[in-house]
Order: structure tokens, then C-alpha cells, then sequence
């Protein structure tokens, strides 16, 4: 039995610019808050210096904070959301756009992928042309409790344009696949590789 890896080539395209003040280099321009912002501050550690968006009250003990942005002029397209973020503990963090969401853990600045608790996100989700919004919310039940965001992203996936590379192991004898075929095909956002002895691999 040949073992042959394939490959799903997906071309993506940055569209970062189409959000106002991803990096927090203009304050809080561009963006609408809601409940308790501590401010921005400045340099995050995954990089050289930066800055990032500082939310909740480290002085109250409950509260509710958000920020979000409305995105237009796109058209209908599969996208991916990023953003990287960390929080003190027991806070609930959430990177939400279009109905999809994801947590960020919160291990106040120790660990994270990104180290001192930075860790990033990213969200896969579909328009149909309209405007949409990326919002950043979090809430926690004690005092002393904050939420940092930073350096948001925003990349077009072009999977109608997807392709396949085949790498066969040079043992493999090419005369028992010169028939064989392999379609890919795409739903809600999912690839998949079917080949002409009805194999499946998605």
C-alpha cells in the first residue's frame, strides 16, 4: 500500500487595512467601547514594543467591557478573523464576528503561546456582501481583573480558487494511478479531497 500526502492549497489575501486602528497605534480610534476601559498600553512582548487595547476596572468589583467595529465595503467570502489576547484570571474573554466566537484562556501574564499569557485566535466565518462586526467582550466578578487585545487581523480565503499538490513516494508505481482522480470540493467552509475509488479525506 503507497502512502501519497495531498496537499490543499488555499490562496488567502490580507485585508487587515479594512480595520480602522488594528494595532492601537491611534488610541481608540475607530473603535465603539462599552463598560470600563483601563486604556492603551505599550509594549506587548511577542514582538518589539507595540502597542494594545486595555479593558475592564482593576479597582471594581464586577464589570462588563466591550469593543467592536463594523466592517464595510467587502464583498460575499469565506474570512478569517485573528486577534491575539490574554486576561487576568477569571475573567471570560470572547473574539466574536458574524455568530462565530472563541475564548481566550486567562492566565493573567504567565504561559500562552505568544508567552507572558499572550495567545491568539482566529475565526473562520462567511459573509453574504453585507457589513459585519468584530467585537472584543469580557466580564469578571472580582477586583483587579483587566483584558488586553491586540494586533487584529483580517484575511479573505479564496477556496473557490483552491488547489491540490499530490507528493507520491518515489517507490510508488505511477501506472496504478494513471486513472485516478481526485476532486475538491468546498462546503460551509470545509475542504475536502475525494478520489475516483471513493476515498474520502477532509
Amino acid at each position: 500500500v503507497d502512502t501519497f500526502a495531498v496537499v490543499i492549497n488555499v490562496p488567502e489575501v490580507d485585508l487587515t487595512s479594512f480595520i480602522k486602528n488594528p494595532d492601537a497605534s491611534s488610541k481608540w480610534n475607530g473603535w465603539t467601547t462599552e463598560g470600563s476601559t483601563i486604556g492603551i498600553q505599550s509594549s506587548q512582548t511577542w514582538q518589539n514594543g507595540g502597542n494594545y487595547f486595555r479593558l475592564g476596572n482593576t479597582s471594581k468589583n464586577e464589570w462588563n467591557s466591550s469593543m467592536q467595529q463594523t466592517i464595510t465595503g467587502l464583498p460575499a467570502g469565506t474570512y478569517i478573523l485573528s486577534a491575539k489576547g490574554r486576561a487576568a484570571e477569571g475573567v471570560e474573554m470572547e473574539l466574536s464576528v458574524n455568530g462565530f466566537a472563541d475564548t481566550f484562556p486567562a492566565t493573567g501574564t504567565v504561559g500562552g503561546e505568544l508567552t507572558n499569557g499572550w495567545t491568539e485566535r482566529s475565526l473562520i466565518f462567511t459573509t453574504d456582501g453585507q457589513p459585519f462586526v468584530i467585537k472584543v467582550s469580557g466580564s469578571a466578578n472580582s477586583s483587579g481583573k483587566w483584558m488586553d487585545i491586540a494586533d487584529f487581523g483580517l484575511t479573505y480565503s479564496n477556496a473557490s480558487n483552491a488547489s491540490l499538490t499530490v507528493n507520491m513516494p518515489e517507490t510508488a508505481d505511477m501506472a496504478i494511478y494513471k486513472n485516478l482522480k481526485l476532486w475538491l470540493t468546498s462546503v460551509s467552509s470545509k475542504l475536502s479531497v475525494t478520489t475516483s475509488n471513493a476515498h474520502n479525506y477532509g
